[in-house]
């Protein structure tokens, strides 16, 4: 009865340091190197690397990527609301530089096979699909997306909400 007892003080031992160490990981993980390897995303934010990113995510970008990076008017904005012209409301945390190294960082973190251009300030990520829409996938929900828009060229029409 001792072994056993003694086994199982061991082994929920360990299960708890493989938890911390995990949790210890996953901090790291998340504030410090993602930060830092996605260091001065600002400044790349307006010097798209569509051929790159293309490469990257195995689809050709729209050339309308371009034109979007570079004079959206809301693009360095952070933490807004961007209303359709039928009024859906959508949530924006900040804009992704569409640059490969800060891509694949920002696909790792939200999960995402898709091409990741915005986040949802915490609830998911806004994505650009190999047709060209924009689309809204949640946090956790694999391949499930919503439809924002057709292309980036409607999503740059969008309107920025007041302060309501």
């Amino acid at each position: 009865m001792d072994v056993v007892l003694s086994f199982l003080g061991y082994a929920l031992c360990a299960v708890i340091v493989f938890a911390l160490v995990f949790m210890l990981w996953a901090i790291l993980r998340y504030s410090i190197v993602s930060p830092w390897m996605t260091r001065d995303s600002m400044a790349a934010l307006r010097r798209p690397d569509l051929d790159g990113t293309g490469r990257l995510v195995g689809f050709a970008l729209p050339i309308e990527a371009g034109d979007f990076y570079d004079a959206a008017p809301f693009l360095q904005r952070l933490e807004f609301v961007l209303v359709a012209p039928s009024g859906q409301r959508w949530e924006i945390g900040r804009f992704y530089p569409l640059v490969p190294r800060h891509v694949r960082e920002n696909r790792k973190v939200h999960g995402t096979k898709h091409l990741p251009i915005a986040s949802d300030q915490g609830k998911g990520v806004y994505v650009l699909l190999a047709d060209g829409a924009v689309a809204h996938q949640p946090l956790g929900s694999g391949s499930q997306v919503t439809l924002v828009c057709r292309s980036l060229r409607e999503l740059a029409r969008f309107r920025v909400a007041g302060n309501d």
